[in-house]
């Protein structure tokens, strides 16, 4: 269990696919018909709350698979909460998302774990905010470890150039900013994200898109994460979701749990 939802965790954080960056580098056929940032700006939908009551993980590490539900509810700019069904519909653990803390629930073993965003580079070696985690749910752009709204601002911070597949964004270099990466496909679609940090390299694949609430989204998350020779893999499913719903998330009554000092201390 704490295997799963050590990966879970972050997999919600990075949804990504085994891309490299060798790869990022071919070069561009120019004869293709490739979107504008522009036109990607004007087009990005306004969702204020999204509710996944269906998802299906797939989970690969290094050679052992795991495979379990999930549900991932969402309002923008204030919570996210993370339920993990392995069988039956039974929630076996939770992880709320605020603007400020991070909250592990293990509801089998009657514990929590309660900790800023600065653990998960101290776990993970990578930057994120809660808006990175969101803007990564919602398929929007972001700067790794960077809060910057709105979009309009957001799109100064990208360079921009020919890709085959479309348009490549690369995040300019400004101190100690975290190289972030994208790639708007032919359609219009964010497809491909990347988060390039010393140790390890995280790329993003979103696919299977389709149209909901009238919102193109993608119903496939694909994760790859790299650090040094080790390789995790997890794929997410999104079997029903809706946008801009009325999205209720109960609060966790932290008091029915005894709190837990370290991540590992969690799940025995």
């Amino acid at each position: 269990m704490k295997q799963l939802i050590n990966v879970l965790l972050f997999s919600v954080l990075l949804l990504s696919a085994c891309k490299t960056k060798e790869k990022i580098s071919k070069q561009p056929d120019k004869s293709a018909s490739v979107p504008s940032l522009n036109d990607f700006k004007f087009k990005q939908p306004i969702i204020k709350s999204a509710n996944f009551s269906k998802i299906t993980a797939q989970i690969n590490l290094q050679g052992n698979s795991i495979s379990t539900n999930a549900s991932i509810k969402l309002i923008r700019d204030s919570i996210i909460q993370i339920s993990i069904q392995p069988a039956m519909g039974i929630e076996m653990a939770r992880v709320d998302f605020n603007k400020t803390d991070i909250i592990v629930v293990d509801k089998f073993n009657g514990r929590y774990f309660k900790t800023d965003y600065g653990f998960l580079f101290s776990k993970f070696k990578i930057k994120l905010m809660f808006t990175d985690i969101q803007s990564i749910l919602l398929n929007e752009l972001f700067i790794s470890g960077e809060t910057v709204t709105p979009i309009d601002s957001l799109v100064t911070m990208f360079s921009q150039s020919l890709f085959p597949d479309g348009l490549l964004l690369k995040s300019k270099t400004m101190g100690n900013r975290t190289p972030t990466e994208f790639i708007i496909n032919k359609e219009n679609q964010l497809n491909h994200a990347s988060i390039t940090m010393p140790l390890v390299l995280t790329t993003c694949r979103y696919s299977n898109f389709a149209k909901q609430n009238n919102i193109n989204f993608p119903f496939n998350y694909k994760i790859v994460i790299h650090e040094g020779p080790k390789i995790s893999s997890t794929e997410l499913i999104i079997q029903a979701v809706e946008f801009n719903t009325s999205v209720k998330i109960n609060a966790t009554n932290l008091s029915n749990y005894e709190q837990v000092n370290t991540f590992e201390q969690l799940i025995p």
